[in-house]
């Protein structure tokens, strides 16, 4: 079953933390990915950002210690980005109640997910080995 991209959420050896975190890390994915595409993001930069915050997501769930740094950097960004986007977006948009809601379920659900996969549990399992990644 190695090489099956839903191999990983089926691991027996994977920690139910690191199974929730890495399921709510794609679910802040798609609604960060929502609020781009609502507020008008050029598709250059739309498929750019859908590529590499989508692989990191990815690399998240497969194991990748890197990649949970970056998603933790990620989110403590989002908390000084956010709070401004929100100020901003009060003043330039009629829909910004919409973009509350979404803006603040992705930093909610984000954190949420950094501290499944920071959690002991998950924790270890990103520490193993990386010769057991391909046992």
């Amino acid at each position: 079953m190695t090489g099956n991209i839903l191999y990983s959420y089926f691991n027996k050896d994977k920690p139910k933390n690191a199974v929730i975190g890495g399921v709510l890390l794609y679910v802040a994915f798609a609604l960060e990915m929502g609020y781009n595409w609502l507020r008008g993001m050029n598709a250059f930069d739309f498929i750019a950002f859908l590529l590499l915050i989508g692989y990191i997501v990815f690399a998240v769930n497969e194991g990748k210690k890197w990649a949970r740094i970056v998603i933790l950097i990620i989110t403590i960004i989002k908390t000084v980005t956010v709070p401004l986007n929100l100020i901003y977006m009060e003043s330039k948009s009629e829909v910004w109640i919409l973009f509350l809601i979404i803006l603040c379920l992705d930093y909610v659900v984000e954190v949420a997910a950094i501290f499944l996969l920071f959690s002991k549990s998950a924790s270890i399992w990103f520490n193993r080995k990386s010769a057991a990644l391909t046992e």
